[in-house]
């Protein structure tokens, strides 16, 4: 995934804020496994996910197919240390910001099916609930673009990391209402979608050199994906111990106000004060 970020924004360029357009294409992809399958599994039963798997894997095996024959482009290969790129001014916010938004959907990625289930909600309401979510994902990433260039990336992700923080609770503390969960699940669109635009926006404007977009990128991913999910899974299985999803998603809640602030509040402000 790294490198195909990296991939992707060296080919757009200066258009970098259609990054979301191009990654819509995965969402739709999930919402046609996510509006079917808990349908399928609640009539097939679960031993049948395997085999329902299998195609989609077989179909991504011919699709990267097509694409063995292509070339790294020269620009693409960095000689700059990675020490280098981290000290960059606003890097190592953006990065710490990503780390814990990922760490706060531990919740959500893990047991947000099995909270619904311990709610009362049936195979085919999981499924849709996760569909909702995806469709506006996949508009959001379509309007993304319009939302980067007018509001910029920063206040965009001011305002994703806000709703975030108000989604994970109503999820902890309104579970049961099949409504509410639907409200929920539209603020994926600026969770996920407005949230990773941003930070795609951010990486262009930190690393306008091609060269070293593809280290940058995993840079982004170590700390977001590998520290931040592996972490986000960790809490929230003692959270679903000790408290079931309501304590697991309050704590996904917790982690989403500790990104924000890390976001909003000044540089100067997190510095320890020289004695006097």
């Amino acid at each position: 995934m790294p490198q195909f970020e990296a991939m992707t924004l060296s080919a757009l360029g200066q258009r970098n804020h259609d990054y979301g357009r191009i990654r819509m294409w995965g969402s739709i992809g999930f919402l046609i496994v996510a509006g079917s399958y808990g349908w399928l599994l609640d009539r097939l039963g679960n031993d049948a996910f395997v085999w329902l798997t299998l195609p989609w894997l077989l179909l991504t095996v011919a699709a990267s197919w097509l694409h063995r024959g292509d070339r790294p482009l020269p620009a693409l290969v960095s000689d700059v240390p990675r020490q280098a790129l981290w000290r960059r001014p606003g890097v190592r916010r953006l990065l710490l910001v990503a780390m814990l938004m990922q760490l706060g959907f531990g919740p959500f990625y893990v047991f947000f099916t099995l909270h619904l289930q311990a709610q009362g909600h049936d195979g085919f309401a999981v499924g849709l609930l996760w569909a909702i979510g995806v469709l506006c994902e996949i508009l959001m990433f379509w309007q993304a673009p319009r939302l980067v260039q007018r509001f910029g990336a920063q206040r965009l992700m001011t305002a994703c990391l806000v709703a975030t923080a108000l989604r994970w609770v109503m999820v902890a503390l309104l579970g049961g209402s099949f409504a509410w969960m639907a409200l929920a699940q539209t603020g994926h669109a600026l969770s996920f979608a407005a949230f990773h635009a941003g930070c795609m926006r951010r990486m262009a404007e930190l690393f306008p050199e091609r060269r070293d977009m593809a280290a940058a990128q995993g840079m982004l991913y170590g700390f977001s994906g590998g520290i931040g999910g592996v972490t986000g899974a960790g809490i929230a299985a003692v959270g679903w111990q000790h408290g079931g999803g309501h304590l697991a998603f309050l704590l996904g809640a917790a982690v989403a106000v500790m990104a924000l602030l890390m976001h909003v509040v000044p540089v100067r402000a997190l510095r320890p004060q020289a004695a006097a």
